[in-house]
């Protein structure tokens, strides 16, 4: 009787950071969640069949379409791969030594780097999570302004909320 009936929210995440053989952080996409696009064969097999010509052009434009998307989806892949990737890039102390070691980083630097318009770079770390050997992390969270010091070094606001909790 005393258990809350409300369903605990889960979360699949989209990426994932190791590791390689060189001791570079590389993202890889975790693919069990995305699902398999592909043309059906029986389209195909259709056009081979000599249709008449406006069941061939619909056909044509059908798979046109769908080809399309297909390249869109797998663009967007690539696209939060690479962002990702630049991301884990800036954020390497994070990965190594914890949430205290978190850096300034705004969506301007990454697109910047990965040449994509800071509204795609915000697009794409929308709602994306990543399995890190820390955790499983929104991607938003490691953007973040900050501050600098007396002497010039640029802390985030998260590693200042840190230290103000430790106090």
């Amino acid at each position: 009787k005393g258990f809350a009936k409300e369903s605990v929210q889960t979360v699949s995440p989209d990426l994932r950071v190791d590791k390689d053989e060189s001791g570079k952080w590389v993202v890889s996409l975790i693919e069990e969640y995305i699902p398999q696009l592909r043309i059906s064969q029986r389209y195909m097999r259709m056009l081979e069949g000599n249709p008449d010509q406006k069941t061939k052009e619909f056909i044509k434009k059908k798979i046109e379409s769908a080809k399309w998307l297909i390249d869109s989806i797998e663009q967007r892949y690539n696209t939060l791969k690479r962002v990702a990737q630049e991301i884990v890039n800036r954020q390497s102390d994070f990965l190594e030594q914890g949430p205290e070691h978190i850096v300034p980083l705004k969506m301007q630097d990454i697109a910047d780097v990965v040449h994509v318009h800071v509204t795609t770079v915000s697009r794409a770390v929308d709602d994306k999570y990543i399995v890190t050997p820390r955790g499983i992390y929104p991607l938003k969270r490691f953007f973040g302004g900050g501050t600098k010091t007396d002497d010039g070094e640029e802390v985030a606001w998260d590693i200042i909320r840190i230290k103000l909790k430790e106090v």
